[in-house]
């Protein structure tokens, strides 16, 4: 398949990035793209979402485009967060542009092959906001497809989408497929594939892209898809060995859309493991303070009166306002809130969805919305079974005397002065993180 790039497309006269997103979107290549170049998956992915989806891109492209990604989330599931906000882009192959039902099954049944339907189960299995972001009431025709193995997947696909029992989708399968053997569908869908998607795994001598990353921001092994140009820090952050970790185990928890409870002491950085990720990747992130007598109300929203006499205006929440708009929301302190705060989280966290009496109605989350909460106690807390959690601990005393030498490269030859000559207080470096905010005289 060749890519021609074509004055909208964003890949420029890139040859090296054209060729690579070529032969992703080619089925007979991409297997050996994803096996040599897993470091550069991510930016990769971004750039062949944006050629798919360019002004005027051929809807066949989009047909690869889907079948890669569901691929990909088998393959790697943190590669899930890196696709939700492109797929809500794509409209399912199921929601064609004509306006007759009949036509409409025509053409699903004539162009939609079993492998695209696959594709969109595996991708609902993995990424479930595809359950709000796409319209499936059209994929009901498809259970009288002409194709069996057709009717097949779009059970499996039901299944998903309301949490059928197995005795259900049997019922189901007697009705829709009567008469025909099933049995190696179910072999090739849960178990045959599995093989196939553990073979990208084996172990290959690995290639790098030579263009800089526009896309994703990285450390080590963890990549984070950026919204926005890195947003420049006024303090300096200085990456010893603690910093480094702690900002990886976060970051792979966003990776995988993993709410995230940091614990620890005031002062150690919690904060500034969230706020650092954020700038990094261009990110605004909201944040709020709770305590026991915070309200409820005031997370979600609440009316509130007007100038005239009996109006109200609904004001939404912090809460609603970062899970309808995909954004970061810190909250800190969550072992001191109240048990309603915390009964208004477990839903949003278990399964995605904000419920919201005042609308009458839920809320599942955008894509790119993502929760961190910090707590200072390590024990005797119930609120560990929201996120996972991560212990945040102070800064060993060589990693901050590292921080000191490379921030302040003029105290280096002040080892042997008087404190008071060159010193900087401890409490001016919040601990893991390695932030110097302040020199004492």
């Amino acid at each position: 398949m060749e890519v021609d790039p074509g004055p909208s497309s964003g890949l420029g006269d890139q040859s090296e990035l054209l060729s690579l997103v070529s032969q992703l979107l080619d089925d007979t290549t991409s297997h050996t793209i994803i096996q040599t170049y897993r470091a550069d998956l991510p930016e990769l992915l971004h750039h062949t979402a944006q050629f798919v989806l360019r002004p005027g891109g051929q809807q066949h492209e989009v047909d690869r485009f889907l079948v890669l990604c569901g691929k990909l989330v088998r393959f790697n599931r943190n590669l899930v967060q890196h696709l939700e906000t492109w797929l809500g882009q794509v409209t399912p192959p199921w929601a064609g542009g004509e306006t007759e039902p009949s036509m409409k099954r025509c053409r699903l049944e004539t162009s939609l092959d079993t492998e695209l339907m696959a594709s969109c189960y595996w991708l609902l299995s993995h990424c479930s906001r595809l359950q709000s972001i796409w319209s499936w009431a059209e994929i009901f025709p498809l259970l009288t497809s002409s194709e069996m193995e057709m009717r097949f997947i779009v059970i499996e696909i039901l299944r998903l989408l309301f949490t059928l029992s197995e005795t259900r989708v049997g019922q189901l399968r007697s009705q829709f497929l009567a008469g025909v053997s099933w049995s190696a569908w179910v072999l090739k869908y849960h178990i045959k594939d599995m093989v196939t998607i553990s073979m990208l795994a084996q172990d290959t001598t690995q290639q790098h892209m030579e263009q800089e990353k526009t896309k994703v921001v990285t450390l080590e092994h963890v990549s984070l898809a950026k919204v926005g140009p890195s947003i420049t820090n006024t303090q300096t952050l200085v990456e010893v060995n603690s910093t480094k970790e702690n900002l990886m185990a976060v970051g792979s928890a966003v990776s995988v859309g993993q709410p995230v409870l940091l614990v620890g002491e005031v002062g150690v950085g919690k904060t500034s493991l969230v706020m650092e990720w954020g700038a990094r990747t261009g990110r605004e992130v909201l944040s709020l303070q709770v305590s026991d007598n915070t309200d409820a109300r005031l997370l979600v929203g609440l009316y509130r009166c007007t100038d005239l006499p009996g109006q109200f205006v609904w004001e939404e929440g912090l809460l609603t306002r970062a899970v309808r708009g995909g954004a970061w929301l810190l909250i800190e302190d969550i072992d001191r809130a109240p048990q309603e705060v915390v009964a208004i989280l477990t839903p949003l966290v278990q399964e995605g969805i904000l419920t919201v009496p005042s609308l009458g109605g839920q809320i599942r989350a955008a894509p790119g919305f993502q929760l961190f909460l910090t707590q200072r106690e390590q024990v005797g807390s119930v609120r560990e079974e929201l996120a996972r959690t991560m212990i945040i601990t102070s800064l060993r005393q060589e990693e901050i005397k590292t921080m000191i030498r490379t921030m302040f490269t003029k105290l280096e030859g002040h080892h042997n002065q008087q404190p008071h000559q060159a010193a900087v207080g401890r409490d001016s470096l919040p601990g893991c993180c390695g932030y110097i905010l302040q020199v004492h005289p």
